[in-house]
């Protein structure tokens, strides 16, 4: 019983003490403008936020926009990132994705469910007469297990 309660203090001291951290940087891209390019047609940019956390989304997507206006100038046009893009046009599709390393704990539980048969023949036998006894029987196993990460 005290191993019991020793395991439950344990998972309840894993699970409650735990901590996540997560950063977000802001991106910069430094690079000489580039003016003197003349196109006929400005190069279409679209830039979409796909990060589960969006706490700095406008600034992050602000700093990347301001930046390749500051290279290409009026070179380029902004888009729709699902927006379908015309014939003749180029076009760059930016995907912000996170790495992300989350620090918490995790439980990992299992449940089984079995049906077990057994089957049992007896033969006995003397002199005179012989008896043969089957006996067949059938049970469910309920089995669960779990672990913890952290």
């Amino acid at each position: 019983m005290k191993t019991l309660f020793k395991n439950f203090l344990c998972l309840f001291i894993l699970v409650f003490n735990s901590c996540s951290t997560q950063r977000t940087i802001i991106p910069k891209i430094t690079e000489q403008p580039r003016y003197s390019i003349k196109l006929n047609k400005p190069v279409l940019f679209s830039i979409l936020d796909s990060k589960t956390a969006k706490e700095n989304s406008n600034e992050v997507l602000s700093s990347l926009k301001q930046d390749l206006f500051h290279i290409y100038g009026k070179s380029i046009k902004w888009k729709d990132y699902f927006e379908k893009v015309p014939n003749g046009n180029v076009s760059f599709n930016i995907r912000l994705k996170a790495n992300e390393a989350n620090f918490g704990s995790r439980i990992v539980s299992t449940a089984n469910i079995k049906n077990v048969y057994s089957t049992l023949v007896a033969t006995v036998s003397n002199n005179w007469n012989s008896v043969i006894a089957n006996a067949s029987s059938q049970q469910t196993l309920f089995a669960s297990s779990f672990y913890a990460e952290g």
